[in-house]
Formats: C-alpha cells, sequence, structure tokens
C-alpha cells in the first residue's frame, strides 16, 4: 500500500482503498480489477500469500473520494460555485445508484474467507487510477491543440493496455474531426464524472473531455444532443490496467511474483 501511495504522491490511505487482512512475508500475489470468492479459494489452492484487488471490496466508497472531481474541475478553470455544483449533481446519480446495493454483506464475507485461509486480502484504486490518469493526460498533452480528436484516439488505441482490452475507444459526443482544444482527463475520482462535470467543463472553456466510461445512456444521450464538445471513452479495463502496471512492474523488480487475472491487462514496459 506504501508503495502505490509513493507512486502516486499521496500521504494517506484513500477511503476506495485498504488492508483487509494483513499479512507478512508476500511473495506471490494475486491481482485482479474485482476479486470474490472463487478467486480467494484459487489463491488458497495455488499458494498464493495476497490477493490485491483494484476495485473496492465495497465499491460505494469511492463516494467519499468524488470531491476530487470538484478539484480537476477547477483546476480546468471551471468557477469553484458551477464545480461545486456540478459534483453534487454527480454524486445525486451515483447515491441513488448505491442505495440500490448492499456491498457489506460482501465485504464481510470476503474478510471471514481470508481469515479462513490465511490470506492477505487488500485493494488499491485510487493510487493506480491517479498514476492512470496522468498518463493519458501526458499523451494528450503531446498533441497540439490544432490537433484533432481523431488523432487522440488513435494515440490511446496504441497504448498496449488499451489495444489489448479490445474494449474499443468511444467517441460519446463530438466529432472526430473537431480540433482537440483544450483537453482534460477526468479519472482518479471514484467514477466518471457524467453529464454534470462534462458538461461544466464544456461550458467552460475545456473543448475535450477524456473518462474511462460513462455509465448512463441517458446522459450520454444529453450529451450528444446538446453537442457542446467532444467526448473520449478510453475503455474501463483497458484504462485501469494503465494505472496499475506501474505497480506491479515494481512489485516484480522487488522479487516478488505477480499473477493476474479477472479483466487485468498485464503489459511490461
Amino acid at each position: 500500500m506504501q508503495l502505490a501511495l509513493d507512486m502516486a504522491g499521496m500521504d494517506s490511505v484513500p477511503a476506495d482503498s485498504g488492508i483487509f487482512r494483513s499479512c507478512d512475508n508476500v511473495k506471490r500475489i494475486l491481482l485482479g480489477i474485482d476479486m470474490e470468492k472463487q478467486d480467494l479459494l484459487f489463491a488458497r489452492d495455488n499458494d498464493f500469500d495476497l490477493v490485491l484487488a483494484h476495485h473496492p471490496l465495497n465499491w460505494t466508497t469511492f463516494l467519499d473520494v468524488m470531491s476530487r472531481h470538484e478539484t480537476f474541475m477547477i483546476e480546468a478553470g471551471v468557477p469553484e460555485r458551477e464545480a461545486k455544483r456540478a459534483c453534487e449533481e454527480n454524486r445525486a446519480f451515483w447515491e441513488e445508484l448505491a442505495d440500490r446495493h448492499h456491498a457489506e454483506q460482501g465485504v464481510r464475507e470476503l474478510c471471514a474467507l481470508a481469515e479462513e485461509l490465511d490470506l492477505g486480502l487488500m485493494n488499491v484504486h485510487l493510487p493506480c487510477d491517479e498514476l492512470g490518469r496522468r498518463i493519458l493526460q501526458q499523451e494528450a498533452n503531446k498533441l497540439s491543440p490544432s490537433g484533432t480528436v481523431s488523432a487522440l484516439i488513435e494515440r490511446y488505441a496504441s497504448l498496449p493496455e488499451i489495444e489489448a482490452a479490445k474494449e474499443g475507444l468511444n467517441l460519446a459526443c463530438g466529432s472526430a474531426d473537431n480540433a482537440l482544444g483544450r483537453t482534460v482527463v477526468i479519472h482518479a475520482a471514484g467514477v466518471n464524472g457524467g453529464y454534470p462535470v462534462a458538461n461544466a467543463l464544456f461550458e467552460n472553456g475545456v473543448d475535450t473531455v477524456v473518462y474511462i466510461h460513462l455509465f448512463s445512456e441517458e446522459q450520454g444521450d444529453r450529451l450528444r444532443k446538446e453537442n457542446k464538445g467532444s467526448l473520449i471513452l478510453t475503455g474501463h479495463y483497458g484504462s485501469d490496467s494503465l494505472g496499475i502496471n506501474p505497480l506491479v512492474d515494481d512489485l516484480e523488480e522487488r522479487g516478488i511474483e505477480v499473477v493476474c487475472r479477472n479483466k487485468m491487462v498485464r503489459v511490461r514496459r
């Protein structure tokens, strides 16, 4: 965990990451985007010491890091009042969705199983997403604002993780022929910013927004109808893997074996 925090420049463990059962002398790690009961059983049967998930075991904890959307918007030039309003609107959407799910029971069961099987259990979400966000933003910054949206899509498509995931990049709104203009990547804030965050950015001088996914079809329809800017979706699992791989590289350099599964795209750089 400390290694991930150091790589992302974070001082404390964010709410959407955690160590659920500690262990010492870790030599073999089973890593996946999501990890469930069968993964713990597989880890026990194959002599792993630690099960490491990317996504939170209780996925509703992303609500506690969503304020980063507000920070990103303000940094991009959105007035604080508008950024706060957009963040609150987006949070309300996700809170309503979270109310329909009850994840705490599943977390308790996984922790109990890890205890029974004598396995370490943890997840690292925000630190890895922050590493991925930086990579995506750096790729955008390499292109001229006068370049086209299609040029950035091609650059993202050539990233090994995104290429191997085969999810396909998607232009949720706008045109591939549009100039990039000002481009902002919104990632590492728990979940995507939906319509409210993208719209606030479009209305305040940002021409191209990059998400890794857009959960709501209804919000996508609204963005297409209003057509205020270009929204690129890079793909969920390939983009997640983009930020996880630097951590895995470092672990392997330290002599720790890491085996990846469950939609994790392993690329050695």
